[in-house]
């Protein structure tokens, strides 16, 4: 079975992909199209132990509920050697990706198969199988609309997270554990100013090495808050450190998603006032 690893440095995620793409193929066999990796892991960000292994897996048919039985018993082995991946993803019928790429697609199947494809195309890569995605011609625009609905989760988190709002009702979590939320908080702003350069048409990647630098160019007033997040992003502080970082970067981070909201025009956001 040849899996492609290439570019994943860590042998940490280069063992977890493998025994992972291992267990789809024993599962489904022919019945398995293609794996993929995606997020942190594909852009080298990951931290052994911390980050999620995010795993595309797509069949030829439907899940049935022996697949389901299969899924919940295995992906809890595969999460206890490799801590931190939550284990296998559930895969994913190809159609589910296809059905939005016709012309007749319906709007919600459209924007899950525009997710899906920006994801694949610039956001992962092929591990196993076969290449599922057409030409770039072919795919839907990732556009300022596709941007924006991708900056507003982000935004809509930073501004919890900073007790700006009383409920989170993005699809997202933060950790508990200072050290653990404090670097989130920095993929968080990343990944904000990452989605903004798409809604702008100036990129198509959400890797810290690759957004950085054009946010510094267009924000050289935020210099000293983007190197911050780049030094929290790469890996974990200790805890000590990050408890007294933790509050002030926080707000940090609202106000920097809250004016990039701002720029896309998602309307002017108030900072709550402190009380007299």
């Amino acid at each position: 079975m040849d899996v492609n690893t290439e570019g994943i440095e860590a042998p940490f995620f280069r063992a977890a992909i493998t025994s992972h793409v291992a267990e789809y193929v024993r599962h489904f066999g022919r019945r398995l199209v293609a794996v993929y990796v995606w997020g942190s892991v594909h852009r080298g960000e990951a931290v052994p132990g911390v980050s999620d292994l995010d795993l595309h897996a797509f069949i030829r048919d439907q899940l049935s509920p022996a697949d389901e039985e299969w899924f919940q018993k295995e992906r809890h082995p595969l999460e206890a050697r490799f801590p931190g991946t939550l284990g296998l993803s559930r895969p994913l019928p190809l159609e589910m990706l296809r059905a939005g790429l016709r012309d007749e697609a319906t709007v919600p199947a459209r924007n899950l198969s525009r997710s899906l494809a920006f994801r694949l195309r610039h956001d992962g890569m092929l591990l196993w199988g076969e290449d599922l995605l057409p030409e770039p011609k072919l795919l839907p625009a990732f556009d300022k609309e596709f941007g924006t609905g991708g900056f507003e989760s982000q935004r809509d988190l930073a501004r919890w997270a900073a007790g700006w709002t009383p409920d989170n009702e993005t699809d997202f979590a933060l950790p508990d554990s200072p050290r653990l939320r404090l670097r989130k908080l920095a993929r968080l702003a990343v990944l904000g100013g990452g989605w903004y350069l798409i809604a702008t048409g100036r990129l198509l990647s959400l890797r810290g090495s690759d957004v950085l630098p054009v946010l510094r160019r267009e924000f050289p007033d935020r210099t000293g808050f983007l190197e911050q997040t780049k030094q929290l992003y790469i890996a974990p502080v200790d805890d000590v450190s990050a408890s007294s970082q933790l509050a002030p970067y926080t707000r940090e981070v609202a106000r920097w998603t809250d004016m990039l909201g701002e720029r896309l025009g998602m309307g002017p956001t108030i900072e709550p006032r402190a009380g007299p």
